[in-house]
């Protein structure tokens, strides 16, 4: 927990862009729109981009004066200024041909080194912090996710190239938090149109939300006993394991018979974690920005062209966050992360 509270300080490497993306557009209001790649099928989640972008443009009233970099993890970075394409980098191709199904469609590089990174992102921030403050609006990121962070093209943190942007990353301190800051507009936001979803911790929150005892306007009282049935789920390959494994000790008392105990407190306090110890948590608790994602043991269905949503199977437990722990909840049942509530999640403990 102490880790999480880093002071924001300047990072001593330097900002390296290796194939000169195209930024040198002074003033104009940025959005930043990231398509991971849906490792399945090997094709990304550009269309998604492309619709999002269409909305920002019809939504701009004011006629402000736009520009788009628009990152494909297939292989190329767009810039768009004023709805003119000014530049077109290219990088090494990511097909279905990364996701072998021998490797459990994990990334391989298939011996290239020029794909876009997350570390590609981060400089791209970077630069805007450095040289054109406060225009970037919006960083979208339309992918894969989870409570470590978006699944950008599904490789492994020890592979020898990394897509896919961590918590880690913010932990290790891999960007700088200042420029990263400085790079922002007063409202702008990271938007991460992915999942946050656990099946345990889900099972949890509604069986919890099924109980008489159980008041959805926030007032049953921390004292209150719920008895929680310790249900079995059976990975793909044949293990069992049960909700009790995915919840902290001294948030349950031992499993006993095939139940266990816990207090609304102690339900308080295991989401609390959840909520702290996640990408979105750290990125906006040590930049101090706003970040909307997905909330823990909640996902995403497609929805375009009104994006990624909150599934209706999941969005049932967003009342749980809202009433009994006060987060703020943004558009299409997404979750609000900002450094006030991350410190006030952990004062839960």
């Amino acid at each position: 927990m102490d880790e999480l509270n880093l002071v924001l300080s300047e990072f001593d490497g330097k900002s390296i862009l290796d194939w000169g993306v195209t930024l040198d557009i002074k003033g104009a209001k940025k959005y930043i729109l990231v398509a991971g790649i849906d490792y399945h099928t090997g094709n990304s989640f550009i269309k998604y981009c492309k619709d999002y972008k269409a909305k920002i443009i019809a939504n701009n009233k004011s006629k402000e004066d736009l520009t788009f970099i628009i990152i494909d993890m297939k292989g190329t970075i767009e810039t768009i200024d004023n709805g003119k394409s000014i530049s077109v980098e290219n990088y090494d191709k990511i097909s279905k041909a990364n996701y072998p199904a021998s490797k459990g469609h994990g990334f391989d590089s298939l011996g290239k080194s020029k794909y876009i990174t997350k570390k590609s992102i981060y400089e791209i921030v970077e630069e805007i912090g450095t040289d054109d403050p406060n225009t970037l609006q919006e960083i979208n990121v339309f992918s894969h996710s989870y409570a470590l962070g978006p699944i950008l093209g599904n490789s492994r943190e020890t592979d020898a190239i990394d897509l896919d942007m961590r918590v880690n990353d913010v932990k290790n301190k891999t960007f700088d938090y200042a420029k990263f800051q400085k790079a922002f507009t007063p409202s702008g936001l990271v938007k991460i149109w992915g999942c946050n979803m656990n099946r345990f911790t889900n099972n949890l929150i509604k069986q919890i939300m099924k109980s008489s005892k159980y008041l959805r306007n926030g007032k049953t009282s921390d004292s209150t006993i719920f008895t929680i049935k310790d249900t079995l789920f059976q990975n793909g390959d044949g293990t069992q394991h049960s909700v009790s494994e995915y919840i902290y000790t001294d948030c349950r008392t031992a499993p006993k018979n095939g139940l266990f105990e816990m207090t609304m407190l102690q339900v308080k306090k295991q989401f609390a974690r959840n909520y702290w110890d996640s990408y979105p948590a750290w990125l906006s608790n040590n930049c101090n920005i706003k970040v909307l994602s997905a909330l823990p043991s909640t996902y995403a269905l497609f929805s375009s062209p009104d994006l990624f949503r909150i599934s209706d199977d999941t969005r049932g437990n967003i009342n749980f966050f809202e009433k009994y722990l006060k987060i703020t909840i943004g558009e299409h049942n997404y979750g609000i992360y900002d450094q006030s509530t991350v410190q006030e999640m952990l004062k839960f403990g």
